[in-house]
């Protein structure tokens, strides 16, 4: 009896490398499933799909799970999820919930990745928030000028204007040639909008973060900052370089498009999605660039001005939190994120990344490539629709620059105050 007990020991001490074996096989095929929620549908995803491809083929211990949602559902779904605790470690963040989630810890700190190192600044700082970055755009598009090189070439431009002064000389000259400088490509008083904006932030070099703070500690007058660009608007009008009759609306339209491509006149402010519109509609033989605004004034160099979206985060609740940052980093390096930028059509949001390859909007990407960039301001959600309705009384003519800067400036502030 004791030689057969001793027989099955030396069985079962013979077999314990091939179960040791089998446990350690069954632990390495054993993967960490990411579950990865946007709200791009169909062919917006781009290159995204291979990307995650070859991220899981350099992670083999990494599958990511992806689900598009489309936009108009996913603020609910992806809230819910977050709430209910369902799995979800990482997924596109809708900026007007950025702080709340940031307050309630539900994002996670990404200040020590690569990604945010890279960032450009000014779109770094739009996903954070109290000194900590909690999200990372993937996307951005462009708020610029379209410019019918032709005409600039008829009317003896040599150069397309880098600055408000250069600009201004150009616009003469294509005026005194029969053509009207500027056409408003959307009918609207956004368009004055937009550039206010833009150019009182350039001079006064506030940042969008911080101005809101300053001007409720009295430490800046919005008055003082915006009146010159008022007055730059007023030179458009009073020199006929813009038709104040055609800013009735406040949509893009056709009838602008129509006549940029027409060839009725030199400038024209749009974005860079309308690259291929513009492109499609454009006769034989058509010539047009998209370049940054020259609306701020020399030595300062031309200001991409960017609408960044597609921010990424982390649910800092997720089990799988440094699988999730690792798959971040990874769509964030500057080769990937550069072949998303070429497959959407946006431009990057790194330091000296990959935007769309597209010649016609080279120069706005060599721009944001050089660091020289300016987001939409963050203020505008406060009145951007009552500073629209101010700037339409300045184009017809009903008030002037001065009578416009002190009343909105005040209006302004009691704005900030019931939204504290």
């Amino acid at each position: 009896m004791k030689r057969v007990i001793v027989m099955v020991l030396a069985v079962l001490l013979a077999m314990t490398p091939l179960f040791a074996g089998g446990q350690a096989e069954a632990d390495e095929n054993k993967k960490t499933e990411l579950v990865f929620l946007h709200y791009m549908l169909d062919k917006e995803v781009g290159a995204l799909p291979e990307l995650i491809e070859e991220f899981e083929a350099k992670n083999p211990g990494i599958t990511v799970a992806v689900e598009g949602i489309g936009v108009d559902r996913y603020t609910d779904v992806y809230k819910t999820r977050l709430v209910a605790g369902q799995q979800l470690d990482a997924f596109f963040v809708m900026t007007a919930d950025l702080k709340d989630f940031a307050d309630a810890g539900r994002l996670a700190v990404l200040d020590d990745t690569v990604a945010a190192q890279n960032m450009l600044p000014a779109v770094l700082d739009s996903g954070t928030v109290d000194g900590n970055v909690y999200a990372l755009s993937s996307a951005g598009n462009g708020l610029g000028m379209f410019v019918n090189t032709k005409i600039l070439e008829e009317c003896g431009v040599d150069s397309i204007p880098l600055n408000w002064d250069e600009f201004l000389a150009a616009s003469e000259k294509v005026k005194n040639h029969g053509y009207l400088p500027w056409i408003m490509g959307n009918k609207s008083r956004t368009w004055s909008a937009y550039h206010s904006f833009e150019n009182n932030m350039f001079a006064e070099n506030l940042p969008t973060s911080d101005l809101e703070k300053r001007v409720m500690n009295d430490e800046v007058s919005i008055s003082e900052i915006w009146l010159p660009q008022m007055e730059k608007i007023q030179t458009l009008i009073d020199r006929g370089y813009i038709n104040p009759e055609e800013s009735a609306s406040i949509t893009w339209n056709d009838e602008g498009f129509t006549q940029f491509v027409n060839s009725e006149g030199a400038f024209m402010y749009g974005i860079a999605s309308h690259i291929q519109l513009l492109s499609d509609a454009a006769p034989e033989g058509f010539e047009f660039v998209f370049v940054a605004s020259p609306i701020q004034d020399a030595p300062l160099p031309p200001q991409a001005h960017m609408l960044v979206d597609r921010f990424i985060g982390v649910n800092d609740a997720s089990e799988h939190k440094e699988e999730a940052i690792k798959f971040v980093e990874f769509l964030f390096e500057k080769e990937n994120l550069g072949r998303l930028a070429l497959s959407w059509g946006t431009y990057t949001t790194l330091q000296g990344g990959i935007s769309s390859d597209n010649p016609i909007g080279s120069e706005f990407a060599q721009t944001i490539a050089d660091g020289n960039v300016f987001l939409w301001p963050q203020f505008r959600n406060v009145c951007l629709n009552d500073w629209r309705d101010n700037l339409s009384k300045l184009i017809i003519g009903v008030t002037t620059p001065q009578e416009m800067a002190v009343e909105f400036g005040e209006y302004y502030k009691r704005k900030l105050l019931l939204n504290q």
